[in-house]
């Protein structure tokens, strides 16, 4: 059913495939659903028809037209000081060589400096604290930021005094392939209660095909473990694996039993499907095995979420919010996924870098054309049920990607994101009804109010 004025009022129908009789009219602005048979949903396009850009009366719709849009409540940040999380690349150096890794072109011996390393957090910590009194640091590659141990000590260190002087709540989370563990990294990270990311594809053939060095990394996850430090792990889903993602789930919860959450990401790289039809059928694999997965995991209380499907949770105008990524170069790139002059996008990626005692120096014009870049400005995405919860999509993909390649992103993306929201849903329904979406008769329901919020 098209409802091209519910659409325009930001009210969009949200078709379960169980239950073709029964829809949810949502507002994702509002954070409010209604349960709606098919005469409900032509009266309210109806009404919205009569009434453009004014309040509908009818008390049925009230819950959904009552929101503050997400250009005043969430603003899009005009000035590189609104941000409130800088990543931190410390090198280009690796001790993997992953099949699929976006940064592989850009290895080299750089290791970033370490007066300009701590003057630039001083500076994140001591301006854009001003403007978010809580702020994140994340280490990340590049490189494995493990092989800067000293550098990611000291850092963390000097954030944490400095941002406890001023009165500033600063979280850190780091990314690494697990490599490489010891004890005082252990007791750093219970300290600081530091977020902990481990790559790792789970399956010791798949591991060992697209990373490597299973035992090594499998040990350390124990070690972890053991030391009261739970990880989540990101899998990285290939045409290797994209039919074992149950398997996947299975070996996770028998191997690793203290790891309570993964997440399960399809691959991007422009270069691996030249067809987007190919593209197409892998991510249509990938969304098939992956509900599968998490079905399995959830009955044994493990999540396996993914960054698609985490977008139902959460409103935003932009793909991402903007973050600094300070390089090994010393430079400021407007993605952590661009940070080497290997780069293709590093020319254009590139908006500022660290300058004398720390100072950001950023190319302001450089920094709003990229953050131009989201759903407001975007046409396609007007109609769009998903459009306040991806933002647009990944600005690193959208400078990637053909728009063939993308539509197909974009199809499994509003896939996920539904399958998100109506998971919600389906916990409000059992709370209300003591039933699920499918078993509910429309005509008894329709009309009721779901909280999506709650």
């Amino acid at each position: 059913m098209v409802t091209p004025a519910l659409n325009q009022s930001e009210i969009f129908c949200l078709f379960p495939d169980e239950n073709p009789g029964l829809s949810l009219l949502y507002s994702p602005l509002a954070g409010n659903a209604v349960l709606a048979d098919n005469p409900l949903i032509t009266r309210a396009e109806q009404l919205c028809l009569n009434h453009p850009g004014s309040p509908v009366t009818d008390e049925t719709l009230r819950p959904l037209l009552d929101f503050i849009p997400v250009k005043e409540r969430n603003p899009i940040a005009s000035n590189p000081a609104q941000l409130s999380s800088l990543t931190i690349l410390p090198n280009e150096i690796c001790n993997l060589n992953c099949s699929y890794c976006y940064a592989a072109a850009g290895r080299s011996k750089q290791r970033l400096d370490r007066e300009v390393l701590l003057g630039a957090i001083r500076n994140f910590i001591s301006i854009h604290g001003q403007n978010n009194r809580q702020l994140y640091i994340s280490f990340g590659g590049g490189g494995e930021p493990f092989l800067s141990w000293e550098l990611i000590k000291e850092s963390v260190e000097v954030a944490s005094d400095l941002s406890d002087k001023l009165g500033i709540e600063t979280g850190f989370s780091f990314a690494t392939n697990g490599t490489l563990l010891n004890r005082e990294m252990l007791s750093l990270i219970r300290k600081y209660q530091i977020k902990a990311n481990v790559s790792f594809d789970i399956l010791p053939d798949v591991q060992q095909a697209q990373r490597g060095r299973y035992e090594e990394v499998s040990r350390n996850l124990h070690r972890m473990s053991a030391a009261g430090i739970f990880p989540t792990i990101n899998a990285v889903i290939t045409p290797l694996n994209v039919h074992r993602q149950e398997e996947m789930a299975i070996a996770l919860i028998s191997n690793f039993p203290d790891i309570r959450r993964a997440s399960f990401d399809f691959v991007v790289d422009a270069g691996l499907f030249a067809d987007p039809v190919a593209l197409g059928a892998f991510l249509d694999d990938y969304y098939r095995y992956f509900v599968r997965a998490r079905a399995v995991a959830k009955a044994a209380g493990v999540e396996i979420s993914s960054i698609e499907l985490a977008k139902a949770a959460s409103l935003r105008a932009r793909g991402c919010s903007g973050s600094l990524a300070l390089t090994a170069e010393g430079k400021y790139s407007i993605c952590f996924a661009v940070s080497s002059p290997a780069s293709p996008l590093y020319p254009e990626f590139i908006i500022g870098q660290a300058g004398t005692e720390g100072k950001a120096l950023i190319d302001q014009d450089l920094f709003r054309h990229h953050l131009d870049d989201n759903v407001l400005e975007n046409k396609k995405c007007h109609s769009c049920f998903a459009k306040w919860h991806c933002g647009g999509g990944c600005h690193f993909r959208n400078s990637t990607y053909s728009d063939a390649h993308l539509e197909e992103v974009c199809r499994i993306t509003r896939k996920m994101v539904k399958r998100g929201l109506l998971e919600k849903a389906e916990s409000q329904i059992h709370n209300l009804y003591g039933k699920s979406l499918t078993e509910l008769n429309p005509e008894e329901v329709s009309g009721m109010l779901i909280k999506m919020n709650g």
